[in-house]
């Protein structure tokens, strides 16, 4: 009898292993083990004592072997929390909570023509994990209208918009050694370092003590490069490591508004599986096409060439009809994926005076390039390209065409120019790039340049200059030029800059981005700084934010003249022979990232690091940059519907940036103790976007 009831034990032992562990894999949840017991217990016929003695031998290697106790810990947020790759904060029981991630499931919102997004944090805190899969194959509203995604395995062109509206991304880090001095000043004011790089500090000026490896982020792992999971491979992370995968859903415009859910599928190992909950609220308003938000990002083509194929210039000899083919095709996939982030590119805008012209060109500048048949969907769909650059940073001088020293040259060009335009794209924001950054001694060129101009009796005379140089030094020093940029300074001095520049018709745009007066660049800066940038162009009405580079693969001053973009992090600017104690590996201008908004998708210097496409591989510093412009939109439709109260939330959100800041000692006006003024919390950016969102839809429904 003994043995009999043992037997029938035994049975339902293995038949609740086999149950629980499959409902575990479909339902997660613990209750089910407990309902499961109660059942089974109830069931006369079984010795109670027996079946719970075969319970607590085999429900414990049932819950470690299938998954319901698993080897991994795994938590979401909105990517702007910014986790380097040794942090396992939920392993370690910290709070994990926020505005996506409730601890069960992941819930975001956003506008049609928007790219929403999320980030999947994956902590192994136990054993070394040989293989990561996950996936979101949909999105379905109750009516089963699908956002679509892909699988890993699936054979699809990563570059191809218009197959899918889920993307998923292994994210790649980059170690940072040392601090970014281009982008801020350590010397003497801690807060204009990034949040997580801080040492203590104490008084007024924010001085501090320490040495670089007492810096909380110091030779971290920091996110930054995002890898289509298609093309990722195999996936491992190693004991004491997480892994973020990266998750963009772009809403079509066509969308109806209201609820789509989904899960994503993690699987650990082949045999460790979980699912989570996405709910996704589509909101009954559309971002527009035409960008509000208007930018500026310059491609280094010939870097560009040398990555992809090994030749630097397109005209080279060694240049065959296949590599011209394939240099063209990198270059029309680089004009898509910015346009995807709500970006747009620049090149050295010397096409114009070599037999090609624009033929390239016009297919950004008409806007063909950004259709489906060019494989392109999403935000700017069929929008024409909204901005040319002519010689930029002074490449226009090294023309034999355009004679530097002749005011006969500058006017027969300008009005060449001009006329292009005029007749084939009128609604293209033009001009001539006079000169970068410069000296004091080249002020009277780039003077005498802007006024030749001015003074063309031809059509040549609207023709725009444009100069890196802030509004007060071209009001100063060269006022025929008609585009300068605004920065941080005397605070008086500028509010009077800025109102002669708008009686006179000048316009007025940023450049690149500087602690702490606005979001930098840099791989190691705050998460938000990028998306505060969005807050800080509305503000401030400015034209256009210009960033220098984004393909910026070569360094002259660095040890290493071809940088090892997926490597290293350091990208600009010279590195001292000795490390500093306090500072890290930096030295004059140096800069992680700077310059770098686009990884080569092929890399023949560094082949084992090549993943082989023709196209680009975008950073997360690129994504959270569309976040800003995303919310630049927001503010736009909002305003119209309530404009006090948008100029409200922007005092708050934003109460101090550019020359806002003012300086610490007039007598002395080249710094300024302060930090950022604005939130570094990712929540709060979301809750204003909310709230924007109110505003839109004040008229439009009832619900919010």
């Amino acid at each position: 009898m003994l043995f009999r009831n043992s037997m029938i034990a035994l049975c339902h032992t293995s038949f609740l292993m086999l149950t629980c562990w499959y409902i575990s894999k479909r339902i997660r949840y613990n209750e089910n083990y407990i309902m499961l017991t109660i059942s089974i217990l109830k069931n006369d016929q079984i010795d109670r004592k027996i079946l719970i003695f075969f319970l607590n031998i085999f429900l414990p290697l049932t819950i470690t072997s299938f998954g319901f106790a698993h080897d991994f810990n795994l938590w979401v947020n909105d990517g702007l929390d910014k986790v380097t790759q040794d942090e396992l904060r939920m392993s370690r029981g910290e709070n994990v909570f926020n505005s996506v991630w409730d601890g069960k499931k992941v819930s975001i919102w956003g506008a049609k023509n928007e790219v929403v997004s999320f980030n999947i944090i994956i902590e192994n805190p136990y054993r070394k994990i040989d293989s990561i899969r996950v996936s979101l194959l949909s999105l379905k509203s109750p009516e089963g209208i699908e956002l679509k995604g892909t699988k890993r395995e699936e054979n699809v062109d990563v570059l191809d918009f218009t197959k899918r509206q889920i993307e998923i991304f292994m994210v790649r880090y980059l170690k940072i050694k040392g601090l970014s001095q281009l982008a801020y000043t350590p010397v003497y004011d801690e807060r204009h370092v990034p949040e997580n790089l801080q040492l203590p500090y104490k008084g007024k000026e924010a001085r501090s003590d320490g040495t670089f490896n007492q810096r909380p982020g110091a030779n971290k792992m920091y996110p930054d490069i995002a890898i289509p999971i298609e093309i990722a491979g195999n996936v491992e992370i190693e004991k004491g490591h997480n892994q973020s995968f990266w998750v963009d859903i772009y809403i079509p415009r066509e969308k109806p508004a209201g609820l789509y859910t989904g899960n994503v599928i993690v699987e650990i190992n082949n045999n460790d599986y979980m699912e989570i909950p996405v709910f996704l609220e589509v909101f009954p308003f559309v971002l527009p096409d035409k960008y509000n938000a208007k930018t500026m990002v310059w491609m280094n083509e010939p870097d560009v060439n040398e990555r992809y194929t090994g030749i630097r210039w397109k005209d080279a000899g060694a240049v065959t009809p296949e590599i011209k083919a394939v240099m063209d095709e990198i270059w029309f996939k680089h004009h898509q994926m910015a346009k995807r982030h709500r970006v747009s590119l620049i090149t050295q805008g010397i096409e114009l005076f070599r037999v090609e012209k624009l033929s390239r060109w016009k297919y950004i500048l008409n806007g063909e390039l950004f259709s489906s048949k060019m494989g392109y969907a999403g935000p700017g769909e069929l929008q024409p390209g909204d901005v040319y650059s002519i010689g930029t940073y002074g490449s226009w001088r090294n023309l034999k065409e355009w004679d530097k020293h002749s005011k006969t040259a500058m006017w027969e060009n300008s009005d060449n120019v001009v006329e292009i335009f005029e007749e084939n794209y009128p609604h293209v924001d033009y001009f001539l790039y006079l000169l970068d950054e410069p000296q004091k001694d080249r002020f009277g060129d780039v003077e005498r340049w802007a006024a030749w101009v001015k003074e063309n009796p031809g059509s040549g005379n609207r023709l725009k200059t444009l100069c890196t140089i802030t509004v007060p030094e071209k009001q100063l020093h060269m006022p025929s030029v008609d585009i300068s940029f605004e920065s941080w300074g005397e605070k008086e001095i500028w509010q009077n800059a800025i109102r002669q520049e708008a009686n006179t018709g000048g316009e007025i745009w940023a450049y690149n981005g500087w602690r702490p007066a606005s979001g930098s660049f840099m791989t190691e800066d705050d998460g938000v700084a990028l998306r505060v940038n969005g807050w800080i162009q509305f503000k401030h009405d400015i034209g256009r934010w210009f960033y220098w580079a984004s393909t910026n693969y070569r360094n002259p001053s660095y040890e290493k003249h071809h940088i090892d973009v997926f490597g290293e992090a350091a990208t600009f600017g010279k590195k001292s022979d000795e490390i500093h104690p306090k500072y890290g590996e930096t030295g004059h201008n140096f800069g992680n990232g700077d310059g770098l908004l686009f990884y080569p998708g092929t890399d023949l210097f560094y082949p084992e690091r090549s993943y082989g496409i023709k196209g680009p591989i975008a950073s997360l510093r690129l994504k959270i940059w569309r976040r800003g412009l995303q919310d630049y939109e927001y503010l736009h439709l909002a305003k119209q519907k309530n404009s006090e109260a948008v100029e409200k939330l922007i005092k708050e959100m934003v109460p101090k940036s550019l020359w806002e800041l003012g300086v610490s000692n007039k007598r002395d006006p080249t710094y300024v103790h302060a930090g950022v003024s604005w939130s570094t919390n990712p929540d709060d950016w979301e809750n204003a976007r909310k709230q924007l969102a109110i505003i839109i839809m004040q008229k439009k429904s009832s619900r919010y």
